[in-house]
């Protein structure tokens, strides 16, 4: 292709490279004292070399119910709105740094099959937290928000998860229940009976009830605030997490 433009016979001349010339100095400046600006935002560290809060932190949350083993339905629908919660939990707990895995169980059809899907499912991760997304349902009149818990010990996990999400909805934070000895704070449920929270004792678990899905205003509060409240969830665990290690 050379030869081609320069000629077959003849030899292209080969000029020696010209010395770098350095750029002029401002007005003002001299070798000796040269401004060095500071670095523009576009200069500054990536975030990725700023720690996130949830660093560390290992979470596994599962939907309440299945595909098949539908929940409560009124204005909401209770399984809708758990495969919703979840997602949405799950994405916010990753952008804070988290890991955090989730589960559907799109096959089991009772409600002991159910149980023990989540509940196995749930022994096979290695988290620190494990919660099960859930909506409540009564007459119509009831409302408002509640973590459930199987022990005392973990009251402080579920108040610190309703009390954000009773200022995200914003939802009533429904007074404490259970062992009236036991039962202190407000948002929080003590209950025996639940195989996902008698299933899971080696760690903290909570059962999340978001709000309910027969209560109109409770359904307009979450169908608005979806996102705030998917958010103050994850952004909850991450600061009781946090502060069991200060």
């Amino acid at each position: 292709m050379l030869s081609r433009i320069f000629g077959a016979n003849k030899t292209a001349e080969v000029k020696p490279p010209l010395a770098p010339v350095a750029p002029p100095l401002p007005p003002g400046q001299d070798e000796d004292h040269v401004f060095v600006p500071l670095p523009n935002e576009e200069e500054q560290l990536p975030a990725a070399a700023i720690p996130l809060p949830g660093e560390g932190l290992s979470v596994a949350v599962s939907m309440g119910h299945g595909e098949r083993i539908r929940g409560a339905k009124g204005i909401l629908d209770e399984v809708v709105e758990n495969r919703a919660v979840v997602m949405g939990v799950v994405d916010c707990l990753k952008k804070f740094g988290a890991k955090a895995v989730e589960f559907y169980d799109e096959t089991s059809t009772t409600v002991a099959q159910n149980i023990s899907a989540i509940v196995t499912w749930h022994k096979k991760q290695e988290a620190d937290i494990d919660v099960a997304i859930h909506f409540n349902a009564f007459n119509g009149q009831a409302h408002g928000t509640e973590v459930i818990v199987k022990s005392d010990g973990n009251q402080d996990l579920a108040n610190r998860v309703a009390v954000a999400m009773s200022m995200a909805g914003p939802f009533r934070l429904r007074p404490a229940q259970g062992d009236p000895i036991k039962a202190k704070l407000p948002g929080v449920a003590l209950r025996d009976n639940l195989g996902f929270l008698n299933g899971l004792r080696a760690r903290p678990s909570i059962l999340i009830e978001v709000c309910f899905v027969d209560n109109a205003n409770d359904a307009e509060n979450y169908r608005k605030n979806k996102n705030e409240i998917h958010e103050a969830i994850a952004f909850a665990l991450v600061e009781w997490w946090k502060g069991k290690g200060d």
